[in-house]
């Protein structure tokens, strides 16, 4: 078999057609936020707020501060200690994965578009409820703050993102 005939299956393939879509996708999202520094930091800001906002609704005294912005993070103040809201606790990583993942998915353009636009929504929602759920750890369990942060919402925010691709992917199939 010569490498013409061997490689064009391989082309014709759904899933090797996705992968590179989704790789092209993802590649073009991360691009731009890392181009366009203000909407990067838009988003850092609306998280915070938010997180910071969810506290506030369940009774946990919390201040958010965009003062450190331009050093790379934000903060959010409980009880007089202060923590560092990094890009990655954002849950940027996990918004521009899935929106690129959606966007792959084998359906109609506006639907993808749609889609992708739903999934930043639902995405930023859930790492507003994971600093959420870090802060009432980091109150209530502070010994076990590490443990949460480095660890289980790690593993919770990719279950998530799993969920969320898999119930998308169940949605286009009975939109076709």
């Amino acid at each position: 078999m010569h490498y013409k005939e061997s490689i064009q299956p391989c082309l014709f393939d759904p899933r090797i057609s996705f992968l590179i879509i989704f790789i092209g996708i993802y590649l073009f999202l991360f691009s731009v936020f890392l181009v366009l520094e203000p909407l990067r930091s838009t988003f850092m800001i609306w998280v915070t707020y938010g997180s910071a906002a969810l506290m506030q609704i369940i009774g946990l005294h919390a201040e958010a501060s965009t003062a450190t912005l331009a050093q790379g993070f934000t903060e959010i103040r409980l009880r007089g200690v202060l923590y560092q809201v990094h890009e990655k606790c954002t849950g940027l990583p996990l918004v521009l994965l899935v929106a690129a993942a959606v966007a792959a998915v084998p359906a109609r353009i506006h639907h993808r578009l749609a889609g992708a636009a739903a999934m930043v929504v639902v995405t930023s929602a859930i790492a507003c409820m994971r600093i959420l759920i870090l802060g009432l750890v980091a109150e209530f369990g502070n010994n076990a703050f590490e443990i949460f942060h480095t660890y289980i919402m790690e593993v919770l925010t990719v279950a998530l993102g799993i969920s969320i691709l898999t119930f998308w992917c169940r949605m286009v199939a009975r939109l076709r």
